[in-house]
């Protein structure tokens, strides 16, 4: 059998006694394409989206994460070590942040993190999009709902973390129109 070893040279801080050793992270199984392939800063995790048997999952170093019929490309670190994705069930989508998937929308957006990665942020659709439905967007922080608007750009975080902002669009003559910027608190 062959197969490809996913190798990292540790270049840690001063402090930590630098280190030029090869180090076996993950080995890639014959049959499975790895794509998206990433190191986490400090060069001892590494992620991929591994596709076989026509089903995908995310490997980090020898953790499996499960199966989806879909994986969309990309995938993120945390700044505390954790990777993000967004993966399909079939027919909605999810975000997938350290393992732990959120609730399935017809579509969601990237996760935006703190600057300490320990929360995060994201839009979901549910596709409707009717002229009335003031419903359509959802607003996610760390999986949980915060609030349903006719449409929501992506969340942004405050400098300290502490907060996101979204600009909800609301409905009005059948046109919709930004409305005033309002904070989530976490």
């Amino acid at each position: 059998m062959t197969a490809l070893a996913l190798l990292s040279i540790l270049l840690l801080s001063p402090q930590d006694k630098v280190s030029f050793d090869e180090k076996v992270l993950a080995t890639i199984p014959e049959g499975t394409l790895a794509r998206d392939v990433t190191f986490f800063k400090d060069g001892r995790l590494v992620a991929y989206r591994a596709i076989s048997g026509g089903k995908m999952h995310v490997q980090i170093n020898a953790l499996r994460h499960p199966d989806y019929p879909s994986i969309a490309d990309g995938l993120r670190w945390t700044a505390d070590g954790r990777i993000a994705y967004r993966a399909s069930n079939g027919s909605q989508w999810m975000v997938v942040v350290g393992g732990t998937p959120g609730p399935a929308m017809q579509s969601v957006g990237w996760p935006v993190f703190s600057a300490d990665g320990k929360k995060f942020a994201y839009e979901g659709s549910r596709g409707i999009g009717a002229a009335g439905d003031i419903t359509a967007a959802t607003v996610y922080v760390n999986g949980a709902k915060e609030g349903d608007f006719a449409a929501c750009g992506q969340p942004a975080w405050s400098g300290d973390g502490s907060a996101t902002n979204r600009s909800p669009l609301r409905e009005d003559s059948a046109r919709l129109r930004p409305s005033v910027r309002s904070l989530i608190t976490p």
